[in-house]
């Protein structure tokens, strides 16, 4: 048996990332001011209607000509360049502080996903559980770039990929493990696919026609055109997948492939569910009546984004679309998100000896080893109190760049 969880940003946020766009905008503006695509969000002071950054540059491709195309790519890569900056930023201030208590809490909430489910869906679930004689596998497909759900299922494997057993009534036992997420859009350090979900989100008739346009702008096209896999091997996780759930994931435009394709799956089988996670934003309703408009509500968006407009497919597969509102799944003790004050606090520094300790960049790009007695030639002050230590010099392991405390007083 398998169960799937789709991951989207909502993730980073739960766990105290910045990783928003309209997070990013302002570092991105700052560094960037006479870039194309900068110059075009920046004459939109509401950074919300930039909020799906991938649909606003479909809408962006309006206005530009199409010999204007490469420049806009440019400055897309650029853009591109600069979002894995700010994001591997994010990742250095992630921080698993207490490993026991965050991998056990993670384990225990997957095992008893199902434990926030109605009555009914609670028997359905045992009822399908136990007629599987096979291990019980939770896959992990994840839309985003960093690597805070890598870290912590990485921790929870440490030993063993086996996070439990499952005892049915016959007191068979069952192994139920955890896998390796697969990351449909590529991962920071590997290049990662931004653009529009199909042809219909670019709004510029004459690019629509261009071919080349496309494969560097959609992103199934891009992933095909790299020799990319992961659309067929996130698509082949799916089929065989009992249970589907999706949390943090805003079921937006630019991603319709997958919800369309969500919707084939339910109707394969009677069997298949759909689990939706949704945030609730103000006041959490305890009303009966309004829970069940707004979980119908969330179901609606599901089907409308999947592009479903028949009666009779709707009605197959709606009551198999199981809606958890403000669920605490996803609620990890044991987790930080260091500041940069808090980071470099850590980390003493010995003058005597000039032994270089982990340390950030400035910009937090990623932490810096250094051995021991670094060369008093091999630094260079600058007025930024950043050391730049040469580029060849073995002293250095994984960065350029470390931040030193101020020298003490005699």
């Amino acid at each position: 048996m398998n169960i799937t969880f789709l991951i989207g940003n909502g993730f980073d946020i739960n766990l105290g990332l910045k990783t928003r766009y309209t997070n990013f905008y302002p570092y991105y503006l700052e560094k960037y001011p006479e870039e194309m695509i900068a110059k075009f969000i920046s004459q939109d002071k509401n950074y919300e209607n930039w909020a799906d950054l991938e649909l606003g540059l479909g809408d962006m491709l309006e206005f530009i000509s199409k010999d204007k195309s490469e420049e806009f790519l440019d400055s897309k890569g650029v853009l591109e360049e600069c979002l894995t900056e700010y994001l591997k930023n994010q990742n250095v201030l992630f921080e698993i502080r207490n490993l026991e208590k965050a991998t056990e809490k993670f384990k225990k909430n997957i095992i008893n996903f199902s434990d926030e489910f109605n009555d009914e869906e609670k028997e359905k679930y045992k009822s399908t559980i136990s007629t599987y004689r096979n291990e019980i596998n939770f896959s992990f497909i994840t839309f985003n770039y960093t690597d805070a759900l890598d870290r912590i299922i990485e921790e929870c494997q440490k030993d063993t990929n086996v996070i439990g057993y499952f005892k049915d009534s016959n007191s068979d036992t069952r192994q139920m493990k955890i896998l390796k997420p697969l990351h449909i859009h590529g991962r920071l350090d590997e290049g990662m696919v931004l653009g529009v979900n199909d042809e219909s989100q670019i709004s510029n008739e004459s690019l629509k026609s261009d071919n080349d346009f496309k494969d560097y702008f959609i992103k199934q096209n891009v992933l095909k055109e790299s020799g990319n896999l992961n659309i067929e091997k996130a698509k082949k996780i799916i089929d065989n997948s009992n249970y589907v759930c999706l949390f943090g994931l805003s079921i937006g435009d630019t991603d319709s492939l997958w919800w369309k394709y969500l919707l084939e799956w339910l109707q394969k089988d009677l069997n298949n569910r759909l689990v939706i996670y949704f945030k609730e934003n103000g006041n959490v309703s305890f009303s009966a009546q309004q829970i069940l408009r707004k979980r119908n509500e969330c179901r609606k968006k599901f089907i409308k984004q999947a592009q479903c407009t028949k009666d009779e497919i709707i009605d197959k597969v709606k009551r198999r679309i199981i809606i958890i509102n403000n669920s605490e799944i996803f609620n990890i003790p044991g987790v930080v998100v260091n500041s940069e004050k808090n980071i470099l606090q850590e980390y003493p520094y010995d003058y005597d000896t000039r032994i270089a300790v982990p340390a950030v960049s400035n910009s937090l790009t990623e932490l810096a080893y250094a051995t021991p007695k670094i060369p008093e030639e091999y630094i260079s002050a600058h007025n930024s109190g950043i050391q730049l230590l040469k580029e060849d010099d073995e002293a250095v392991v994984k960065a350029k760049y470390i931040k030193l405390p101020e020298e003490k007083d005699d």
